[in-house]
Protein backbone atom coordinates (compact mmCIF):
# COMPACT_ATOMS: atom_id res chain seq x y z
CA UNK A 1 0.00 0.00 0.00
CA UNK A 2 2.93 2.14 1.00
CA UNK A 3 4.44 1.77 -2.65
CA UNK A 4 1.28 2.73 -4.18
CA UNK A 5 0.96 5.66 -2.26
CA UNK A 6 4.30 7.12 -2.84
CA UNK A 7 4.09 6.07 -6.85
CA UNK A 8 1.13 8.47 -6.81
CA UNK A 9 2.48 11.08 -4.12
CA UNK A 10 5.98 11.44 -6.30
CA UNK A 11 4.01 11.96 -9.30
CA UNK A 12 1.91 14.55 -7.92
CA UNK A 13 4.86 16.50 -6.45
CA UNK A 14 7.37 16.22 -9.82
CA UNK A 15 4.46 16.59 -11.86
CA UNK A 16 5.44 14.07 -14.66
CA UNK A 17 5.79 10.66 -13.98
CA UNK A 18 9.66 8.98 -14.07
CA UNK A 19 10.96 5.90 -14.09
CA UNK A 20 13.05 5.94 -11.12
CA UNK A 21 10.53 8.14 -9.07
CA UNK A 22 7.96 5.19 -9.49
CA UNK A 23 10.22 2.59 -8.96
CA UNK A 24 13.18 2.99 -6.81
CA UNK A 25 12.48 6.27 -4.83
CA UNK A 26 8.84 4.62 -4.37
CA UNK A 27 10.22 1.32 -2.85
CA UNK A 28 13.23 3.28 -0.79
CA UNK A 29 10.70 5.36 0.87
CA UNK A 30 8.23 2.77 1.73
CA UNK A 31 10.67 -0.05 3.03
CA UNK A 32 11.76 2.92 5.35
CA UNK A 33 8.75 3.37 6.67
CA UNK A 34 7.25 -0.16 6.85
CA UNK A 35 10.55 -1.43 8.79
CA UNK A 36 8.96 0.70 11.76
CA UNK A 37 6.41 -1.78 12.19
CA UNK A 38 8.39 -4.61 13.31
CA UNK A 39 10.05 -5.12 16.47
CA UNK A 40 13.68 -3.58 16.69
CA UNK A 41 14.91 -7.11 17.72
CA UNK A 42 13.65 -8.31 13.80
CA UNK A 43 14.65 -5.30 12.04
CA UNK A 44 18.20 -6.56 11.30
CA UNK A 45 17.14 -10.31 10.31
CA UNK A 46 14.99 -8.49 7.51
CA UNK A 47 17.90 -6.17 6.79
CA UNK A 48 19.88 -9.12 6.10
CA UNK A 49 17.09 -11.10 4.41
CA UNK A 50 16.16 -8.56 2.24
CA UNK A 51 20.29 -7.99 1.57
CA UNK A 52 20.10 -11.53 0.41
CA UNK A 53 17.41 -11.01 -1.70
CA UNK A 54 19.12 -7.81 -3.46
CA UNK A 55 22.25 -9.59 -4.30
CA UNK A 56 20.75 -12.40 -6.14
CA UNK A 57 18.90 -9.84 -7.98
CA UNK A 58 21.41 -7.93 -8.74
CA UNK A 59 23.79 -10.93 -9.97
CA UNK A 60 20.93 -12.12 -12.20
CA UNK A 61 20.92 -8.23 -13.81
CA UNK A 62 24.41 -8.17 -14.61
CA UNK A 63 24.45 -11.36 -15.47
CA UNK A 64 21.49 -10.55 -18.26
CA UNK A 65 23.49 -8.17 -19.21
CA UNK A 66 26.78 -10.26 -19.75
CA UNK A 67 28.87 -8.31 -17.65
CA UNK A 68 29.86 -11.21 -15.49
CA UNK A 69 30.25 -14.31 -15.35
CA UNK A 70 28.50 -17.61 -13.31
CA UNK A 71 31.22 -19.76 -11.93
CA UNK A 72 30.50 -23.37 -11.28
CA UNK A 73 30.04 -24.67 -8.64
CA UNK A 74 30.28 -21.14 -7.37
CA UNK A 75 27.34 -21.13 -4.37
CA UNK A 76 29.05 -24.34 -3.01
CA UNK A 77 32.64 -22.35 -2.63
CA UNK A 78 30.99 -19.42 -0.85
CA UNK A 79 29.12 -21.47 1.64
CA UNK A 80 32.07 -23.00 2.51
CA UNK A 81 34.17 -19.95 2.78
CA UNK A 82 31.06 -18.65 4.67
CA UNK A 83 30.86 -21.27 6.67
CA UNK A 84 34.11 -22.02 7.65
CA UNK A 85 34.81 -18.12 8.72
CA UNK A 86 31.66 -17.85 10.45
CA UNK A 87 32.57 -21.14 12.70
CA UNK A 88 36.08 -19.25 13.45
CA UNK A 89 34.10 -16.79 14.90
CA UNK A 90 31.73 -18.84 17.20
CA UNK A 91 34.62 -20.78 18.26
CA UNK A 92 36.99 -16.93 19.18
CA UNK A 93 33.98 -15.73 20.64
CA UNK A 94 31.48 -18.27 22.43
CA UNK A 95 29.41 -15.28 23.55
CA UNK A 96 27.63 -14.73 20.16
CA UNK A 97 23.91 -14.96 20.54
CA UNK A 98 23.06 -14.35 16.91
CA UNK A 99 20.17 -17.35 16.06
CA UNK A 100 22.37 -18.24 13.06
CA UNK A 101 25.13 -19.17 16.28
CA UNK A 102 22.49 -21.19 17.96
CA UNK A 103 21.67 -23.25 15.15
CA UNK A 104 25.34 -24.15 14.31
CA UNK A 105 26.14 -24.67 17.93
CA UNK A 106 23.41 -27.23 17.96
CA UNK A 107 23.75 -28.91 14.84
CA UNK A 108 27.41 -29.35 14.90
CA UNK A 109 27.73 -29.87 18.57
CA UNK A 110 28.42 -27.31 21.09
CA UNK A 111 31.31 -29.10 22.58
CA UNK A 112 33.14 -28.22 19.46
CA UNK A 113 33.14 -24.69 20.41
CA UNK A 114 34.32 -24.76 23.68
CA UNK A 115 37.98 -23.60 25.40
CA UNK A 116 39.82 -27.33 25.79
CA UNK A 117 40.14 -28.32 29.57
CA UNK A 118 42.69 -26.90 31.82
CA UNK A 119 45.83 -29.44 31.53
CA UNK A 120 46.46 -28.94 35.34
CA UNK A 121 49.76 -29.87 36.64
CA UNK A 122 50.11 -33.43 34.50
CA UNK A 123 50.00 -33.45 30.99
CA UNK A 124 50.23 -36.74 30.47
CA UNK A 125 46.62 -37.31 31.25
CA UNK A 126 45.52 -34.63 28.44
CA UNK A 127 43.19 -36.15 25.76
CA UNK A 128 43.64 -34.13 22.21
CA UNK A 129 39.85 -34.95 22.06
CA UNK A 130 37.57 -33.60 25.24
CA UNK A 131 33.99 -35.43 23.61
CA UNK A 132 32.43 -37.92 25.04
CA UNK A 133 33.05 -41.28 23.42
CA UNK A 134 35.12 -42.62 20.56
CA UNK A 135 35.74 -40.51 17.64
CA UNK A 136 34.11 -42.63 14.84
CA UNK A 137 31.09 -42.88 17.33
CA UNK A 138 30.82 -38.97 18.14
CA UNK A 139 30.68 -38.30 14.25
CA UNK A 140 28.57 -40.82 13.14
CA UNK A 141 26.13 -39.87 16.58
CA UNK A 142 26.29 -36.12 15.53
CA UNK A 143 25.52 -36.90 11.68
CA UNK A 144 22.46 -39.08 12.06
CA UNK A 145 20.20 -36.76 13.20
CA UNK A 146 20.89 -34.08 10.77
CA UNK A 147 20.46 -36.51 7.75
CA UNK A 148 17.14 -38.02 9.14
CA UNK A 149 15.93 -34.55 9.75
CA UNK A 150 16.89 -33.06 6.16
CA UNK A 151 15.45 -36.05 4.39
CA UNK A 152 12.34 -36.16 6.40
CA UNK A 153 11.58 -32.58 6.02
CA UNK A 154 12.33 -32.78 2.16
CA UNK A 155 10.04 -35.55 1.72
CA UNK A 156 7.55 -34.08 3.47
CA UNK A 157 7.64 -31.44 1.49
CA UNK A 158 7.33 -33.27 -1.76
CA UNK A 159 4.19 -35.32 0.06
CA UNK A 160 2.29 -31.74 0.39
CA UNK A 161 3.46 -30.65 -3.54
CA UNK A 162 1.11 -31.41 -6.00
CA UNK A 163 3.27 -33.59 -8.48
CA UNK A 164 3.26 -36.35 -5.88
CA UNK A 165 -0.06 -36.63 -4.56
CA UNK A 166 -1.06 -39.32 -7.21
CA UNK A 167 2.50 -41.31 -6.58
CA UNK A 168 3.28 -40.08 -2.98
CA UNK A 169 6.24 -43.18 -2.49
CA UNK A 170 7.98 -41.42 -5.34
CA UNK A 171 8.92 -38.90 -2.48
CA UNK A 172 10.77 -41.20 -0.67
CA UNK A 173 13.02 -41.98 -3.54
CA UNK A 174 13.53 -38.48 -4.87
CA UNK A 175 16.57 -37.34 -5.06
CA UNK A 176 16.04 -33.92 -3.37
CA UNK A 177 15.76 -35.53 0.20
CA UNK A 178 18.79 -37.24 -0.43
CA UNK A 179 20.66 -34.85 -1.00
CA UNK A 180 19.02 -32.83 1.35
CA UNK A 181 19.97 -35.25 4.52
CA UNK A 182 23.31 -35.96 2.88
CA UNK A 183 23.82 -32.09 2.75
CA UNK A 184 23.11 -31.46 6.98
CA UNK A 185 24.56 -35.39 8.06
CA UNK A 186 27.03 -34.64 5.51
CA UNK A 187 28.51 -31.19 7.07
CA UNK A 188 28.26 -32.73 10.98
CA UNK A 189 30.63 -35.56 9.74
CA UNK A 190 32.89 -33.77 7.95
CA UNK A 191 33.22 -30.79 10.78
CA UNK A 192 33.69 -33.22 13.75
CA UNK A 193 35.50 -35.97 11.44
CA UNK A 194 38.04 -33.89 10.29
CA UNK A 195 38.21 -31.71 14.21
CA UNK A 196 39.16 -34.88 15.49
CA UNK A 197 41.81 -35.44 12.86
CA UNK A 198 43.20 -32.59 13.51
CA UNK A 199 43.07 -32.27 17.08
CA UNK A 200 44.83 -35.89 17.08
CA UNK A 201 48.10 -34.92 14.58
CA UNK A 202 48.14 -31.72 16.25
CA UNK A 203 48.00 -33.22 19.85
CA UNK A 204 46.31 -29.98 20.92
CA UNK A 205 42.99 -28.05 20.30
CA UNK A 206 43.41 -24.67 18.27
CA UNK A 207 41.01 -22.06 16.68
CA UNK A 208 42.27 -22.57 13.24
CA UNK A 209 41.16 -26.24 13.48
CA UNK A 210 37.57 -24.74 13.66
CA UNK A 211 38.20 -22.81 10.72
CA UNK A 212 39.24 -25.79 8.30
CA UNK A 213 37.07 -28.14 9.28
CA UNK A 214 34.01 -25.57 8.53
CA UNK A 215 35.75 -25.09 5.12
CA UNK A 216 35.49 -28.96 4.77
CA UNK A 217 31.81 -29.13 5.50
CA UNK A 218 30.72 -26.50 3.90
CA UNK A 219 31.48 -28.04 0.57
CA UNK A 220 28.95 -30.94 1.38
CA UNK A 221 26.43 -28.32 -0.11
CA UNK A 222 27.37 -30.55 -2.85
CA UNK A 223 24.65 -32.71 -2.44
CA UNK A 224 22.10 -30.65 -2.36
CA UNK A 225 23.35 -26.98 -4.06
CA UNK A 226 21.50 -23.73 -2.82
CA UNK A 227 22.44 -20.80 -4.06
CA UNK A 228 20.01 -18.81 -1.61
CA UNK A 229 21.30 -20.23 1.54
CA UNK A 230 24.76 -19.76 0.89
CA UNK A 231 23.94 -15.59 -0.17
CA UNK A 232 22.44 -15.54 3.39
CA UNK A 233 25.22 -17.43 5.15
CA UNK A 234 27.43 -14.74 3.84
CA UNK A 235 25.70 -11.96 4.80
CA UNK A 236 25.43 -13.13 8.21
CA UNK A 237 29.28 -13.51 7.98
CA UNK A 238 29.23 -9.63 7.28
CA UNK A 239 27.01 -8.89 9.68
CA UNK A 240 29.07 -10.76 12.46
CA UNK A 241 32.05 -9.55 11.48
CA UNK A 242 31.00 -5.57 11.35
CA UNK A 243 29.18 -6.03 14.85
CA UNK A 244 32.74 -7.39 16.09
CA UNK A 245 34.87 -4.37 14.67
CA UNK A 246 31.82 -1.90 15.94
CA UNK A 247 32.31 -2.83 19.21
CA UNK A 248 36.06 -2.60 19.30
CA UNK A 249 35.78 0.94 17.54
CA UNK A 250 37.24 -0.07 14.36
CA UNK A 251 34.04 0.92 12.19
CA UNK A 252 31.62 3.29 13.24
CA UNK A 253 27.73 2.58 14.47
CA UNK A 254 25.39 3.68 11.77
CA UNK A 255 22.31 5.20 13.26
CA UNK A 256 19.00 3.32 11.88
CA UNK A 257 21.60 0.92 10.13
CA UNK A 258 19.19 -1.65 9.90
CA UNK A 259 15.98 0.25 8.79
CA UNK A 260 18.74 2.00 5.83
CA UNK A 261 20.04 -1.45 4.57
CA UNK A 262 16.12 -2.48 4.73
CA UNK A 263 14.43 0.41 2.87
CA UNK A 264 17.46 0.27 0.18
CA UNK A 265 17.17 -3.36 -0.26
CA UNK A 266 13.23 -2.70 -0.85
CA UNK A 267 13.49 0.11 -2.98
CA UNK A 268 16.21 -2.23 -5.62
CA UNK A 269 13.54 -5.20 -4.90
CA UNK A 270 10.31 -2.92 -6.09
CA UNK A 271 12.57 -1.16 -8.80
CA UNK A 272 13.21 -4.50 -9.98
CA UNK A 273 10.00 -5.72 -9.77
CA UNK A 274 8.48 -3.04 -12.10
CA UNK A 275 11.58 -2.79 -14.37
CA UNK A 276 12.88 -6.14 -14.66
CA UNK A 277 11.10 -9.24 -13.38
CA UNK A 278 12.63 -11.83 -15.04
CA UNK A 279 15.68 -11.43 -13.48
CA UNK A 280 13.65 -11.70 -9.69
CA UNK A 281 13.29 -15.94 -8.74
CA UNK A 282 10.07 -16.39 -9.99
CA UNK A 283 8.26 -17.45 -6.86
CA UNK A 284 8.99 -14.54 -5.00
CA UNK A 285 7.99 -11.92 -8.24
CA UNK A 286 4.89 -14.21 -8.13
CA UNK A 287 4.64 -13.18 -3.79
CA UNK A 288 4.75 -9.84 -4.73
CA UNK A 289 2.29 -9.61 -6.90
CA UNK A 290 0.05 -11.66 -5.18
CA UNK A 291 1.02 -9.01 -2.15
CA UNK A 292 0.34 -5.96 -4.13
CA UNK A 293 -2.86 -7.68 -5.72
CA UNK A 294 -2.08 -8.60 -8.98
CA UNK A 295 -1.23 -5.16 -9.46
CA UNK A 296 3.01 -6.05 -10.56
CA UNK A 297 1.31 -8.44 -13.28
CA UNK A 298 -1.07 -5.58 -15.24
CA UNK A 299 1.91 -2.51 -15.18
CA UNK A 300 2.16 -2.40 -19.30
CA UNK A 301 6.12 -3.13 -19.38
CA UNK A 302 5.86 -3.01 -23.51
CA UNK A 303 6.92 0.99 -23.87
CA UNK A 304 10.30 0.43 -21.87
CA UNK A 305 11.51 -2.10 -24.06
CA UNK A 306 13.49 0.95 -25.81
CA UNK A 307 15.01 1.39 -22.62
CA UNK A 308 16.59 -2.34 -23.25
CA UNK A 309 15.15 -4.19 -20.31
CA UNK A 310 13.51 -6.84 -21.46
CA UNK A 311 11.09 -6.48 -18.88
CA UNK A 312 7.97 -7.86 -21.21
CA UNK A 313 9.26 -11.47 -21.35
CA UNK A 314 7.84 -12.45 -18.37
CA UNK A 315 4.34 -11.17 -19.13
CA UNK A 316 4.27 -11.05 -23.03
CA UNK A 317 0.57 -11.42 -23.29
CA UNK A 318 -0.20 -8.05 -21.45
CA UNK A 319 -2.70 -6.56 -24.40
Amino acid sequence: MLFMFFICFLRWYVGKLYLQNSTFFAGLASGFFSIFVEHPSRRRVLSVYMLNQCSEIIFNALRSRNMVMEIPHGEVLMFALSLGAFLYCMRLDNHLRDPVCKVLRLLMGKEEFLPPPDAGDSEDNVQPCHHDGGCLMHTAKGSALPFLGGYSVRALLLLLGRRLRRRPWLALIHRAPWGQGLFLGGAVALFRGSRCLLRRACGHESPWQVLAGGLLAGLSMAASPNSTLALYMAWKLVEVLYCRAAKQGCVPTVPWGPEMLFALGTGVMMSCAVVEPHNMRPSYAKFLNNVTGDRLRQVNRHPLEILGFHCSSIYPDYF
